[in-house]
């Protein structure tokens, strides 16, 4: 036998609530979002065009050179190699 489930019936109170929150998140993903595409694109552009302000939500002029240069660096394979090794070392003291 199966057994129907009643459906609670929501106030307009209650959706004009839930719109509103659900506005609330869209701007606050808006606010995380938005910020980071442009720092994110930034990264891909050509230096010039990010320093001339050409640069907003897709990248100009797509190069790989800012990565090149940070993985050039060995402190940044120094940072990652000393990261993993303290966690490891974080793992096996648990």
């Amino acid at each position: 036998m199966v057994m129907e489930q009643k459906k609670i019936k929501e106030t307009l109170s209650e959706r004009v609530f839930t719109w509103v929150i659900y506005g609330i998140l869209i701007v606050f993903c808006a606010l995380i979002l938005f910020p980071l595409l442009h720092i994110i694109s930034g990264s891909f552009s050509d230096p010039m065009a990010l320093l001339r302000g050409e640069v907003s939500f897709l990248p100009k002029g797509f190069t790989l050179t800012m990565y090149e240069k940070v993985f050039k660096d060995d402190s940044i394979w120094r940072a990652i190699a000393t990261r993993f090794f303290t966690r490891y070392l974080e793992r096996l003291s648990v």
